[in-house]
C-alpha cells in the first residue's frame, strides 16, 4: 500500500494499521499442535479468519512536506469477500509547562 502524508508541525509520529487480510498460513496443513494465525485448524488445514484482524502495524514520522510512504503486506493477501481495515493513530506528546 502506498500513500502520501504530511504533518502540521513536522515530527509527528503516526502508526499505520492494516487488517482484514487472509494470513499467509491460510490453507496450509496443520494439526492439533500447530498454531494457525486464525487460531483454527479445521480438517487438517489452517482456516482463513472471518473476524477482525490486525495484520500490519508500521510506525512512521511525518514531515511538513507531503512524503510517500509504503506499507508492505509481506505474505498476507486479501480474500475475495474481505473489506479491509485501514487506520492510523497518533499519540500526542504531553506538553510541559513551567510553573
Amino acid at each position: 500500500m502506498r500513500f502520501y502524508a504530511a504533518g502540521k508541525a513536522g515530527g509527528e509520529a503516526l502508526n499505520i494499521l492494516v487488517g482484514g487480510m487472509v494470513p499467509a498460513d491460510a490453507g496450509k496443513p496443520c494439526d492439533d499442535g500447530t498454531v494457525c494465525s486464525s487460531l483454527v485448524c479445521q480438517a487438517g488445514a489452517c482456516t482463513e479468519p472471518h473476524h477482525d484482524t490486525l495484520n500490519v502495524l508500521k510506525s512512521i514520522q511525518l514531515s511538513r512536506e507531503f512524503s510517500a510512504f509504503e506499507v508492505p503486506f509481506g505474505d498476507n493477501s486479501y480474500g475475495a469477500e474481505v473489506l479491509s481495515g485501514f487506520g492510523w493513530d497518533r499519540a500526542n506528546a504531553q506538553e510541559r509547562h513551567a510553573d
